[in-house]
C-alpha cells in the first residue's frame, strides 16, 4: 500500500505543475531505486539470439563496454539516425539480452533521455504525435515517464509540455 501510495504522489507531482516550477522538474528517480550488478560484463550473441539488432552492433557493444548506466543492470544507450531522429537500445550486461527502447526514430523526434544506474525509471522528452493518447493526429512535445519491469516498459505519466520549441529547451 505505501508503494501504490508513493506512485499515485509521484504520478501526480509529474502530470500537476507546481507554481514557480524551476525548467527542470525533480524526478522521483529514488522511488523505483534498484541495487547495482557487480558481476562480469557479457556481451551481446550478434549471431543468434540478438541478430535483429546486429546492425547496430559496434555503438550497442560501446555502450556494454561502459557498463552499467540504467536499472541496475543495463546499458542504455541512444545514438542518432538523422535529422532530429535518435533510436535507444536496452542490453542487460549481465546477459547481453538486447531489447529496442520504445520511443525514439521519426515518431519521436528531438527524444532527449535523463535517467540513472540505481533507478528503473527513465525521463523522455520527445516531439511528435502522442499515439497512445486522445489526441493522436496533435504534434506537441511531451515529457512521459517510463518504468523498466524487467522485460518492458511501464508509462507511469505523460504530460504535454507544449509545441516544437519547447523539445529544444534544457
Amino acid at each position: 500500500m505505501k508503494r501504490f501510495c508513493l506512485f499515485m504522489l509521484a504520478a501526480l507531482a509529474f502530470l500537476v505543475p507546481r507554481a514557480g516550477e524551476a525548467a527542470q522538474p525533480d524526478y522521483p528517480f529514488q522511488t523505483y531505486e534498484v541495487p547495482l550488478y557487480q558481476g562480469p560484463v557479457k556481451y551481446p550473441d550478434f549471431q543468434r539470439r540478438d541478430r535483429a539488432f546486429a546492425d547496430y552492433r559496434t555503438r550497442i557493444r560501446d555502450g556494454v563496454k561502459q557498463g552499467v548506466n540504467f536499472a541496475g543492470r543495463y546499458s542504455l544507450i541512444q545514438f542518432g539516425c538523422g535529422t532530429g531522429c535518435s533510436m535507444g537500445y536496452v542490453t542487460d550486461v549481465s546477459s547481453g539480452k538486447v531489447q529496442a527502447f520504445p520511443r525514439g526514430g521519426d515518431d519521436n523526434l528531438y527524444m532527449r533521455l535523463q535517467f540513472t544506474p540505481k533507478s528503473s525509471l527513465v525521463v523522455v522528452r520527445w516531439y511528435g504525435a502522442d499515439t497512445n493518447g486522445p489526441q493522436k493526429d496533435r504534434e506537441r512535445c511531451f515529457e512521459e515517464m517510463l518504468v523498466w519491469r524487467g522485460g518492458r516498459f511501464d508509462r507511469i505519466g505523460i504530460k504535454d509540455v507544449g509545441d516544437e520549441a519547447e523539445c529544444w529547451k534544457e
